[in-house]
């Protein structure tokens, strides 16, 4: 026989298998839990790019409505205001009642 070779236990073959497996599989855990996040991450985006977009678009019809022609045009079609300047009264509290 062979004087320089040496035997390798069933035992340390064993257990190097399991250490390489489980090594593996917290790899491979990582690995689809990583995906996942991704996937997440990507799907907020969208979502975060969707809800820019809305208020984008409420800021821009807000800007419209608050427009001085608008707000007067809805006030004297709907009720009767009118704007006169010389009606302003300035630094004093007005109040208005309305009954019906």
């Amino acid at each position: 026989m062979k004087e320089g070779v040496k035997k390798i236990s069933i035992l340390y073959v064993l257990l190097a298998f399991i250490i390489m497996s489980v090594v593996l599989i917290i790899y491979i855990n990582n690995i689809i839990y990583y995906n996942k996040l991704s996937v997440q991450i990507v799907n907020l985006k969208d979502e975060i790019d969707k809800t820019k977009g809305e208020n984008d678009f409420l800021r821009t019809e807000f800007e419209q409505l608050s427009i001085f022609e608008k707000i007067n045009l809805q006030a004297r079609e709907k009720f009767g205001l009118y704007y006169n300047d010389s009606a302003l009264v300035r630094n004093e509290l007005i109040k208005i009642n309305i009954t019906e």
